[in-house]
């Protein structure tokens, strides 16, 4: 949980992953942010997006899964996947079972 995050601001974050050869050698600039915005402290309150979790199986498959926060009270009636290269044209959307968690992105 984050403290101090403010109604109605946006947030640019990025996580990394070490493994025990050490963290990733990529330049700054080639890392990625996700700008969130933060609902604004009035705002009705609406689904919590789900958390994604990428598995890079080979040098053209990624595996896609996710699951909803526990304290998500609404019930999925399905999901839209989308993906693009960076910079690229978006990819969907795909259409996914309210049942689905998982999705195997290939040929990229």
């Amino acid at each position: 949980m984050f403290l101090g995050l403010l109604p109605g601001k946006k947030y640019d974050v990025r996580v990394l992953a070490a493994t025990e050869k050490g963290w990733p050698d990529v330049p700054d600039e080639q890392l990625v942010w996700t700008t969130v915005e933060m609902p604004s402290s009035g705002q009705q309150k609406v689904p919590l997006a789900p958390v994604v979790h990428l598995t890079v199986i080979n040098s053209t498959s990624i595996e896609v899964t996710w699951s909803l926060p526990l304290d998500n009270e609404y019930k999925p009636s399905g999901y839209k996947l989308y993906y693009r290269k960076p910079e690229g044209p978006q990819v969907g959307p795909i259409l996914v079972a309210h049942d689905v968690t998982q999705y195997l992105l290939t040929r990229l």
